[in-house]
Order: C-alpha cells, then sequence, then structure tokens
C-alpha cells in the first residue's frame, strides 16, 4: 500500500518512532538487515528496504516530529541524498515552528481580547468611577461612571492630569498615597480627596487604588472612587444635631443605616451616654453598639428591634447592657430612623435612659411579693398536708387503737366472766391474756411510731451519730422477732461477719430503722416463708439488707412507701395491720444520720430493703464505749 496514501497511522506502528529518540538522522541502507528494523509491521507492510530519517528538532530543543524518506530497494544513501532531505527537513520544521507561534499568538490575543471585554463590561456597568493613571498621575483610561459621579465625558478626562481636579488641600495626600501605591506594587491603599465637578462644585470621593501588572500596558495605577459627598454632608448634619442635643441629660446615641452585622456604626453620642457606659465618646465612635451588649442581653430584643427598624418603625423597649468595666445596667430606650427627602433610612437615632435603679426596685418589690407568695403556697401546703395527715391519722388510729383496745376489753371481759363462772381452763386464761397482751403491744407500736415522727419533724430526737457496730445492733434486732417469726411458721436468717462491722450511726436511730424493716419483713410474709438479715461492707460503705419472700408489691408502689400512713395494701381494704409510719420514720432517721435506703420489690415475689451507712475506720473512742455500755 503505497505511503502516500496513508495520512495518518499510529506512532507505535511507525518506524519513524525510532529517528523521534535521535538527535542526527536514521540512516539505513538494508531494512532486512537492521537488528531493529528488520521484521516490522510497518516494513513488511509497505514493503520498505532502505530508510532516511531526520528528527524535526526546533530551536528550544524540543523534538516536534521527523522527516523521512524511503525506497522499494536496498541502496546506499549518498551524501548529497542525507544533505537534501536535512535541507527539506529544515523546511518543514521552519514551518512547524512558524505554525506553532501563530497559534500561541493567536491564543494571547484571544485571552487577552476576552480580558479587556470583560474589563470594558465590567468599567461600563459599575457606578463607581474606574480611573486607570501613570505614575504622574495622567489620567489613561476613565470609566463611563465619570459622565454621573463628575459630569465628564470620559474621553475629556483621559489625557489629562489628575492635579488639574484635585483641590489644592488635598494635592498632598493624594500624591503621597499615589507614589507609596508605586513603589509598593502588594499595597491597596484608600484616600479620600475633594475634586472639582465639571459644574464647578466639589465632590468628595474615596478611593482605592493598586497598582497594576507590569504587563498589563494601560497604565500605572488603577483606582476605583466612590462618590461621597452627600455622606459627608449628612454627617455635618449629625453633628451639628448632637450639638443640639449634647446638654441632655438622657443618653443619645446617632449611627449609621447599616443593619447587617456588624451593625450601623456609631457616628455620635453625647455626653449623657459617655456618663452612663463609662466609655469616652472615642471610643464609641466608629463602633457599633453591640460592643454595650452581653450575656445577658436579650437576643430575642434586639431580633425585634432590627425588624422593626428595617420597616422603618420605631423601637420602644429595655435591654440590659455593659458598662466599660463589665458593670450590667438595665437601659430604656427609644429608636427611631431619620430619613431623607426620598424616604430613605440615613440613621437611627437612640435615646437612652438608665433605668437600673427603678429595676432594682420593681425586682425587690417583685422578689418580697413572690417571697410572701412562696410562704403563702408553703404554709397552705403545710396546712393542707397537715389536714390529710389529721384526716390520714384520725382513719388509721380509729383502726389501729380501736381495734386492739376492742380486744383488750373483749378478752378482759371474758376471762372475768370466766373466773366469775368458776372456769379455772388455765390454757384458754393464758391464750385470753397472750391476745390481751398483743393487742397491748400494738397499741404501745403505734403510739411509739407516731411519736418518734413527731420527734423526728419537730427535730427533737436527738440522732448524733457514733461507731457502732452494725453487724451487732442486727443481731441484736433480729433476736428480738426470732420468736414471733417462729411463731407464724417463718425462717429468719441473720449473715453477719465474724469481726465487728464499724459504721456511723446512732444506736437508737439505728435499732429503729431495723425493727421496722424486720417488723414489716414478719408482717408481710406469709408463713412458710423465709427473712433473711444480712450485714457487709463495700468500699466506704456499711450496707444492711433485710429481704423476705412475702407479698411484695408493685415496683411503682416504691415511692408511695415512704409516705405516712402508706401501704401496699391501701387499695384492697388495708388487708395487713399496721399504722403505715414504719418505712417513714426509718426514711426521716436514715436521712438525719447521713444514711440512706432503698427498696427493691416485686409483687408476689418479695422485697429486699437495703440500708447504707457510712463506714467507720476505727473501733469506738474509749469515751464512745462508754456511752454505748450506759446506753445498754
Amino acid at each position: 500500500k503505497p505511503l502516500n496514501s496513508t495520512r495518518k497511522t499510529p506512532i507505535e506502528h511507525s518506524i519513524c518512532a525510532y529517528t523521534l529518540d535521535r538527535t542526527e538522522p536514521l540512516i539505513i541502507d538494508d531494512v532486512d538487515a537492521d537488528p531493529d528494523l528488520g521484521g516490522h509491521p510497518a516494513v513488511e507492510e509497505h514493503g520498505i528496504e532502505a530508510y532516511l530519517g531526520i528528527p524535526l528538532i526546533t530551536s528550544e530543543g524540543q523534538t516536534v516530529g521527523t522527516f523521512c524518506v524511503v525506497d522499494w530497494e536496498p541502496r546506499p544513501w549518498a551524501t548529497e541524498d542525507v544533505a537534501t532531505a536535512k535541507d527539506f527537513a529544515a523546511s518543514a520544521r521552519t514551518e512547524i515552528e512558524l505554525r506553532l507561534e501563530l497559534n500561541r499568538r493567536e491564543e494571547l490575543e484571544s485571552q487577552l481580547r476576552a480580558r479587556t471585554e470583560a474589563f470594558e463590561a465590567l468599567v461600563e456597568n459599575v457606578t463607581d468611577v474606574v480611573t486607570v493613571l501613570d505614575a504622574d498621575g495622567t489620567i489613561q483610561f476613565e470609566s463611563p461612571s465619570a459622565t454621573e459621579v463628575l459630569g465628564y465625558e470620559p474621553h475629556e478626562l483621559e489625557g489629562t492630569s489628575l492635579w488639574e481636579r484635585v483641590h489644592p488641600d488635598d494635592h498632598s495626600s493624594v500624591q503621597d498615597t499615589l507614589e507609596t501605591i508605586v513603589m509598593n506594587p502588594d499595597r491597596r491603599l484608600t484616600v479620600e480627596f475633594r475634586i472639582r465637578h465639571a459644574d464647578g462644585s466639589w465632590r468628595t470621593l474615596e478611593s482605592q487604588g493598586r497598582r497594576l501588572p507590569e504587563d498589563v500596558d494601560l497604565g500605572t495605577v488603577i483606582a476605583v472612587s466612590r462618590d461621597i459627598t452627600e455622606r459627608r454632608r449628612l454627617e455635618e448634619r449629625v453633628r451639628l444635631l448632637a450639638n443640639a442635643v449634647e446638654r441632655a441629660q438622657t443618653g443619645v446615641i446617632i449611627t449609621g443605616p447599616n443593619l447587617t452585622p456588624p451593625g450601623p456604626e456609631i457616628q455620635y453620642v453625647n455626653e449623657a451616654m459617655t456618663a452612663m457606659t463609662g466609655y469616652d465618646a472615642d471610643e464609641l465612635l466608629g463602633n457599633t453598639p453591640r460592643m454595650l451588649q452581653g450575656p445577658e442581653t436579650s437576643r430575642e430584643k434586639l431580633d425585634r428591634l432590627k425588624r422593626r427598624l428595617s420597616k422603618g418603625k420605631t423601637a420602644v423597649d429595655e435591654v440590659i447592657n455593659y458598662k466599660k468595666d463589665g458593670t450590667p445596667y438595665h437601659v430604656r430606650w427609644r429608636i427611631a430612623p431619620i430619613t431623607n427627602e426620598d424616604g430613605d433610612t440615613t440613621h437611627f437615632v437612640s435615646v437612652q435612659e438608665d433605668v437600673t435603679t427603678e429595676k432594682k426596685r420593681e425586682q425587690e418589690l417583685e422578689r418580697r411579693v413572690k417571697e410572701r407568695t412562696r410562704k403563702l403556697r408553703a404554709a397552705r401546703d403545710e396546712a393542707e398536708r397537715a389536714d390529710r395527715l389529721k384526716s390520714a391519722l384520725l382513719a388509721n388510729m380509729s383502726h389501729e387503737i380501736r381495734t386492739p383496745l376492742t380486744s383488750i376489753i373483749g378478752f378482759g371481759q371474758s376471762i372475768r366472766e370466766a373466773v366469775k363462772e368458776g372456769d379455772q381452763d388455765s390454757e384458754l386464761v393464758s391464750r385470753f391474756a397472750g391476745l390481751i397482751e398483743k393487742s397491748g403491744r400494738r397499741l404501745l407500736d403505734t403510739l411509739g411510731a407516731v411519736l418518734n415522727l413527731s420527734k423526728l419533724e419537730a427535730g427533737e430526737m436527738d440522732l448524733a451519730r457514733e461507731t457502732v457496730d452494725v453487724a451487732e445492733e442486727l443481731s441484736d434486732a433480729a433476736a428480738l422477732f426470732e420468736m414471733e417469726a417462729e411463731e407464724v411458721g417463718l425462717a429468719l436468717a441473720v449473715e453477719t461477719p465474724d469481726t465487728p462491722l464499724w459504721g456511723r450511726a446512732n444506736p437508737d436511730g439505728l435499732q429503729i430503722v431495723l425493727k421496722n424493716l424486720l417488723s414489716n419483713a414478719v408482717k408481710f410474709t406469709g408463713s412458710g416463708g423465709r427473712i433473711e438479715a444480712r450485714a457487709r461492707v463495700k468500699d466506704d460503705t456499711v450496707i444492711v439488707q433485710v429481704e423476705d419472700t412475702g407479698i411484695g408489691m408493685a415496683p411503682d408502689q416504691v415511692e408511695e412507701l415512704f409516705e405516712a400512713f402508706e401501704q401496699a395494701s391501701e387499695g384492697v381494704g388495708r388487708e395487713y395491720e399496721g399504722t403505715g409510719l414504719g418505712l417513714t420514720v426509718a426514711k426521716e432517721v436514715l436521712d438525719q444520720m447521713g444514711g440512706a435506703i432503698e427498696v427493691d420489690t416485686e409483687r408476689d415475689e418479695g422485697t429486699c430493703c437495703t440500708v447504707r451507712l457510712p463506714r467507720a475506720e476505727e473501733a469506738p473512742t474509749p469515751k464512745e464505749s462508754r456511752l454505748q455500755e450506759n446506753h445498754l
């Protein structure tokens, strides 16, 4: 297949790839005899027998292609052949370099046109005046906005000197700024100056300038200027207004119209405002009212203020602000917008009054009212509680006192009748006497529980803590219930360590707690049940547990157990005897001794009461031992 019919061949399939890696011509007289090209697919496909390749290397040292000459017969390449091929290769290389340079220039020109168009679009639509200057102040470019701001067409200004129109008093500051920008390419500086308008008046411009890159063939410095003439006039009006209110007794602040963060700039404060806040005027001016705010300043009220002011409405409110020394004070303000002839808000004026003393009087009055109300409510609640306790006591006592008294009277009458009739049945008399004793003890327990609760609530029970052997106290308490447990068919087991278990408690108080827990366990555990009383130590705590297999209760009833006159059986006709004061008294005693009690229970499965007391590190002192002996 003729080579000139194949316009493109993949480089990996071309024998020219061998030439690309060289800096000198590749000359092969007989391809079949060449170790690299012999048998090459391209050689066999096109029937190439001789090859002459010249690499095309640009002046920058870049290989951009090859110029090749082939023959279909083996042949020696003469020097003239190589020279001719080099000449053709040089022509091809020159053409390629020209095309590459042309493409590069076209790309640069395209980029320049795009940047120019973007710049022109920007300056044609911007409201600020865009000016390009030489280092000496000659204007090279002026944006169309110059017509609106200065009254000149751009071409009237281009080619003229800036100094022709700058106010003489501002010439020095502008000159210094221009020179600084020229000498410091990375700096961006702002200067304010007056410039003459086409109508002869003076306009105040705020101009920000920076140096242009050296490759920009337009000028040395670009400046963006904004007409602030009207703003300066308004500021002058503000100063005049400040003079009018300077002697006012209330604080006055005048700010700019900006409501976006960080807020409106303070442009004026009177002496009353500086006295109120502790700040000097210089510290407030140029800042924002946010500097007076702090952690207790209501964000909700500030948001409400912003909404009203943004709608052009007056705002009246009270907030907490902070003085320079950090002291909070209550301020009552009235803030109103100031508008121009077009109805646009140009400033806000705030009249403020320190009402801290007034607020303190109000707060003190409110505090007294609240305190009086609290006391009245507490008295009412206490009266209602006392009334409930009285009702519960009367209802409970009518049962807990009348029942044993009725038994005592009845069994006493039975004994009297038996004696009167000459009945000498000692067993019957003994049983009746035992029932009388039991009823009497029940009555005594009832009165004792009420008396203990009364003393506890009145703070009249001495519960001074000392070092006690908790294990011994538990054993002593359990011994009192062994006979009663045996009579009703209960197994009562006590598990304590062999050595003393020292804890901090009041011996009398601890006995009250233990007896109440054991009494409840016996009372609410049926025949055949089991009661276990345990004492042990864990870390810094002595733990006593009384666990039974009795009736138990629903776990959600536990909190009610510590209320006076409460039993889990209240809702089912108060099936079990008792005052309902046992756990109430136990908890109150433990609270006053620095202990705690927990109840873990399940209905029909039993109850476990856990008492926690502070552990004592050592045995009691001799003084405490004598006190315990006296107690015993």
